[in-house]
């Protein structure tokens, strides 16, 4: 008998061997910038489930609208010391064991959730932007594939 997906937690959300809200909500649990959790948990989500969706590149597209969103919201005065990024080990861990590049994108994003500046902002961004241009050059090689068959 074929098992139907649960639409409420379907596999995207538990593919890297945790439900991506426990990775969320232990992150939203130290940001000091709470202005920032909606914003950061959609583009965490979007970029989590990525992989495992038909359209990858929409997915990583909607992840850097939502992270664009957050540069009028972050300031200057928010430190955070690397010691305190130890709770995201295990979950990148488990990331990279899939996809590394996944991997760098979500610690870039959750240091970006914890230090609110814009070095981590723009370090955040490049991962995720590097990501996109891969997968649109990947999409426009099959592409030119598809037509020369």
């Amino acid at each position: 008998m074929h098992k139907k997906e649960d639409k409420t937690n379907p596999l995207y959300y538990r593919a890297y061997g945790f439900e991506s809200i426990e990775l969320l909500e232990s992150l939203f649990s130290r940001m000091k910038e709470k202005r920032l959790i909606f914003s950061i948990g959609n583009a965490l989500k979007y970029v989590l489930r990525c992989k495992f969706k038909e359209n990858c590149l929409l997915d990583l597209q909607k992840a850097r609208w939502h992270i664009l969103r957050c540069e009028k919201l972050i300031s200057e005065d928010v430190n955070i010391s690397f010691k305190d990024l130890s709770f995201l080990e295990p979950f990148l861990q488990k990331i990279k064991l899939i996809d590394e590049d996944i991997c760098e994108i979500v610690e870039a994003f959750a240091v970006f959730a914890l230090k609110a500046d814009y070095n981590s902002l723009s370090k955040a961004l490049a991962c995720l932007n590097l990501e996109i241009q891969i997968i649109e050059i990947k999409k426009r090689e099959q592409e030119e594939d598809m037509q020369n068959v």
